[in-house]
Formats: structure tokens, C-alpha cells, sequence
């Protein structure tokens, strides 16, 4: 059973590869993820340019 998973394993790797390939080749790219920081005050995710934190409120600079 370990050689099938592994046989598996590999030929969806390559398939993966594959339309990788043919996704850029159309012209779509990987969506670049947006830099985010922690809220001093309350901990969520925010934008790092931010100036207060949209959840809290909190004056961040």
C-alpha cells in the first residue's frame, strides 16, 4: 500500500506541476498575499500601513 500512496503522491505532483504551467502560460499568476501586521491592542491581522486599527479603534503610530 505504501508504493501505491507514494506512486500517487508523485502523479499528483506532476499533474500539479502541469497546470501550473498551463494556468501561467494563460496568463494567471499566483495572487501575491498582502503584508499584514498584529494589532498591538487587540492581536488581529491589519494592514501594515495602517494608522489605527480597523477592529479597536486604537491609534497605532
Amino acid at each position: 500500500m505504501r508504493k501505491t500512496y507514494h506512486l500517487t503522491t508523485r502523479l499528483l505532483y506532476e499533474m500539479r506541476e502541469f497546470w501550473d504551467g498551463v494556468l501561467w502560460g494563460m496568463g494567471f499568476r499566483e495572487v501575491a498575499p498582502k503584508k499584514r501586521k498584529r494589532c498591538r491592542f487587540c492581536g488581529r491581522l491589519i494592514p501594515v500601513d495602517a494608522k489605527y486599527c480597523p477592529y479597536c479603534g486604537k491609534r497605532l503610530k
